[in-house]
């Protein structure tokens, strides 16, 4: 298999770091994302390749990956702020499971990165993915150590 140039990009969310990390990996081909949390895979990203794309050599690949790689990385940016103000304008006193991300530190940084792995939990939850779901639950208890709702989705994982 033929190897092709990665790219890495990071975001710092307080004293932790967002990694993302994107090649071109596998058969057929496709771009792969992984975004780090503190040496943990909280999300897999996979991007099928156009054939106009392969067709167009390794100049239009290598281009193709930073641009989904730049996707990516704005569409995390953005889904953090969203999550951060949607958090700041609910009452402290919802308390529905999964549904709408904690966001009630004291921290901004720590609200948006807290808000997104919540939300990249509830995913993995709902495809199926237990395992890194409950990894992502006790990141975010970690984060956010007194907020009921992340409790109430880790009791879901002790039974």
């Amino acid at each position: 298999m033929r190897q092709h140039p990665g790219r890495t990009s990071k975001i710092q969310v307080g004293r932790s770091t967002l990694t993302f990390q994107t090649e071109v990996y596998g058969e057929p081909a496709e771009v792969v994302t992984l975004v780090d949390l503190a040496g943990r895979v909280v999300q897999t990203k996979k991007t099928a390749i156009p054939e106009s794309v392969l067709a167009g050599g390794e100049e239009a690949l290598v281009r193709f990956a930073g641009v989904t790689h730049e996707r990516i990385e704005t569409e995390a940016r953005a889904a953090l702020r969203r999550r951060a103000e949607r958090g700041r304008s609910k009452p402290e006193a919802q308390t529905e499971l999964p549904g709408e991300g904690p966001v009630q530190g004291s921290d901004g940084v720590v609200d948006e990165t807290a808000a997104w792995l919540f939300m990249a939990a509830v995913d993995a939850y709902a495809h199926g993915d237990l395992h890194t779901s409950e990894d992502l639950f006790v990141v975010v208890s970690e984060l956010l150590p007194d907020d009921r709702r992340v409790a109430q989705c880790l009791a879901v994982f002790k039974g």
